[in-house]
Parts: structure tokens; C-alpha cells; sequence
């Protein structure tokens, strides 16, 4: 089963391509297991959702699919995109995405989030002003909030996308002392002369 939410800043990034959402969220489920799963799917989601389309015609779900597909180009378009990812417990998934909604306004920076809602991935996107120019310190301000948010729902400050070098100091705070000195230890092990890469965590 294929689920994928996206919030109202990428609904709104997405205007562009022709998508004729109004919503606040729009959670794109798709099922593979016949019938059964798709019933119990909408009755499930039915309980909350403001609005409810289901539809077994191929264009139909071809063209959610595209624009899902088509939100990175669509955010691009408006700046320069630090593309993030956290991950929460799925229980905690929308108070996250409405937490980032809350995040982007206080800070004055827009934030279009992605959610591969089936396993609580969530791709906060920081528009980070133009590509050549400096990211802006409100845009690395958020980005502490978000990673900051993701721990204290009992989730991880990564996903899909590693640690790299903005989450660095994140890393031994969400593992604690102990287990990051123990990874740092099985680094060493394997590389030992530090050529692999290098000034990434």
C-alpha cells in the first residue's frame, strides 16, 4: 500500500502544474490488495477526513500520482529547496506536519512537506533562498526546530537521507554519548585512515 500526504505549501506549489486542490493535506492512498484493503482503507479514513475520493479509473489515479511526482520540481521553482527528512512514530505524523506549518511561520521561511505517511518519513523541504547565495540563518533555524521537533515526538533526525553534514550535531543527541562513541569506534575500524566520506557523519 502506497501512502503519500502532502501539505497545504506543496498543494499550493503544485497550483502551478494544474492540481485544483483546496484542501489543507492531501493524502493520496493507493492499495494493492483487491477490494477488501481498499474498503477497509476508506473506511478508515473516512472517519476523519473532510473529503473522501476514491476511484479505480487509471487516469485518474495516474494523474495523483504525477503531481505527487512532480511537488520537488514544483518547490523548486521557488528557491533553492534543502531538501530534509525525520521520521515519527505514525501516531505522531500529523502533529508533526502541522508542528513544520507552525515552524515555517514563526521563522518567515517557506516549508513544503512530503510524507511517506505509510512508515512516518516525513520530507520537510526548506525553501532556502536562491541557488549561489548563502542560506539564510532563519532557514538553519528551522531546520534545528524541525530536527529538535522529530525527537521529542520519539522519532529519529533521519530517514532516507542519512546524516550528512547539516545534522551532525544532531546525531549524538538523538543516540546519546555512549552509542555514538561506539559508532565512531566501528568507523574507525573500517576506516581506519578516514578516506571514506570524509567530513560527513
Amino acid at each position: 500500500m502506497l501512502a503519500e500526504l502532502l501539505d497545504e505549501a506543496t498543494l499550493n506549489a503544485l497550483r502551478a502544474t494544474g492540481l485544483r486542490e483546496t484542501s489543507g493535506a492531501l493524502l493520496i492512498v493507493q492499495t494493492d490488495g483487491g477490494p477488501d484493503e481498499a474498503e477497509r482503507a476508506i473506511e478508515v479514513l473516512g472517519r476523519t477526513a473532510t473529503s473522501l475520493r476514491s476511484s479505480a479509473d487509471p487516469a485518474e489515479t495516474a494523474a495523483l500520482l504525477t503531481a505527487r511526482r512532480q511537488a520537488l520540481p514544483a518547490i523548486e521553482r521557488l528557491g533553492r529547496p534543502l531538501i530534509e527528512d525525520i521520521a515519527v512514530p505514525r501516531s505522531r505524523l500529523a502533529e508533526a506536519v502541522r508542528e513544520i506549518g507552525v515552524i515555517a511561520a514563526r521563522h518567515d521561511v517557506p516549508i513544503c512537506t512530503l510524507a511517506h505517511a505509510g512508515d512516518g518519513n516525513v520530507h520537510p523541504i526548506i525553501v532556502a533562498g536562491r541557488p549561489g547565495e548563502p542560506i539564510p540563518a532563519a532557514a538553519t533555524r528551522a531546520a534545528d526546530e524541525i530536527f529538535a521537533l522529530a525527537l521529542r515526538l520519539g522519532g529519529t533526525v533521519t530517514g532516507e537521507h542519512g546524516v550528512g553534514v547539516l545534522k551532525r550535531a544532531w546525531l549524538e543527541r538523538e543516540l546519546g554519548p555512549a552509542n555514538h562513541g561506539l559508532q565512531r569506534q566501528l568507523k574507525a575500524l573500517f576506516d581506519p585512515y578516514g578516506i571514506l566520506n570524509p567530513g560527513k557523519a
